[in-house]
């Protein structure tokens, strides 16, 4: 309400954090502050990062997705795999699919949601496969050979009959 206030605050703060605050203020940047938050100070507390996400309703989300310099904090604090993960959950579009892609860029293979996404795969999620994805272009072929490279012993072997019951359950050619 005050002119000047505002005027003084926005001087100090520039336009993206001036956004930001303006936002929160409205009740709008809920989600925005929590990320900033996780991402201040020392370390990361990327819990808090996926529970905000998880919870975030679409408005709030495409907020953030709407502020870059947001994003490259968030970025600036988590590994590709994590930053890939947030970029996915703040588009609407974490699925099984998200998930391999996710557990496959890390440093290591996170072979416990791995071998989880695979057996939970959808109808819709296997069709997308087969048309092939950012990170699996060849589809189920890119994924296939990536399991047979990237893992070994019980883990491939769980992870590719995982693959082979999705396969069957969903593809009428299969087989």
């Amino acid at each position: 309400r005050d002119a000047s206030l505002k005027r003084r605050l926005y001087e100090e703060l520039g336009d993206a954090d001036w956004a930001l605050a303006t936002a929160f203020l409205n009740g709008h940047g809920t989600l925005a502050k929590k990320l900033r938050h996780a991402v201040a100070g020392w370390g990361t507390d990327e819990d808090e990062i996926w529970r905000a996400l998880q919870k975030a309703p679409a408005n709030e989300r495409q907020f953030v997705l709407d502020h870059p310099t947001l994003l490259q904090d968030v970025e600036a604090d988590l590994s590709g795999a994590d930053f890939l993960r947030v970029k996915r959950m703040l588009a609407g579009t974490w699925d099984n699919l998200d998930k391999i892609e996710v557990a496959r860029k890390g440093i290591g293979t996170d072979e416990a949601t791995l071998i989880t996404a695979l057996s939970q795969m959808t109808f819709a999620e296997y069709d997308k496969l087969q048309k092939g994805t950012e990170g699996m272009p060849n589809g189920v072929a890119s994924l296939k050979a990536w399991l047979i490279s990237d893992l070994s012993g019980e883990t491939e072997f769980e992870a590719l009959e995982s693959l082979h019951q999705v396969q069957m359950a969903h593809d009428p050619g299969y087989g």
